[in-house]
């Protein structure tokens, strides 16, 4: 069976078990889903080639996904409630290390929000979110701890936002 990522995704993401989940273990299980669907969606859109990382040690980076150009992606799958997929904040710190992530670790974050515990691909909303704009303001080289409604809400045109910045990056190289 020769199955593209996004329908490998899909597969294992609309299985009985899998929609039975409680919603923390069905967040957990989603992690490498998620990556895989956002490395597919910005290989497709904008033909840039996208590696996954493939060290996933605590002495890794902390990023999941990264270009030719050393552009690195955080992804994080999110089940959000609220009004809308981003009227409430959402936790970015990382909870294995406990720690704040460093501004420095990548240079941005995609989220996939599950809204609601709507539990299909096609229900979910992406958003783009560049470090620079998750800054701590009480210490400079970390990341909020929570990324607040406003902010998430100006990602939602998460391909063009991602495109910008990506071209921002490329310009710095």
């Amino acid at each position: 069976m020769n199955l593209n990522l996004n329908e490998l995704a899909k597969k294992y993401i609309t299985g009985d078990v899998l929609q039975t989940l409680p919603k923390r273990e069905f967040g957990k299980y989603m992690s490498d889903p998620a990556e895989m669907i956002v490395k597919e969606e910005i290989e497709k859109e904008f033909n840039i080639k996208v590696y996954k990382d493939g060290d996933d040690s605590n002495n890794a980076g902390h990023y999941d996904l990264y270009t030719d150009n050393n552009f690195r992606i955080q992804v994080k799958f999110r089940s959000v409630n609220g009004i809308t997929p981003t009227s409430k904040q959402i936790y970015l710190h990382n909870w294995r290390q406990k720690l704040n992530y460093n501004i420095t670790d990548f240079d941005c974050i995609i989220f996939v929000l599950c809204h609601n515990d709507k539990r299909q691909p096609s229900d979910w909303k992406f958003c783009f979110v560049p470090s620079e704009k998750v800054i701590d303001s009480k210490d400079k080289s970390l990341m909020l701890k929570d990324i607040p409604p406003h902010i998430l809400k100006q990602g939602l045109d998460w391909k063009k936002e991602f495109y910008k910045y990506f071209k921002k990056s490329e310009n710095k190289a």
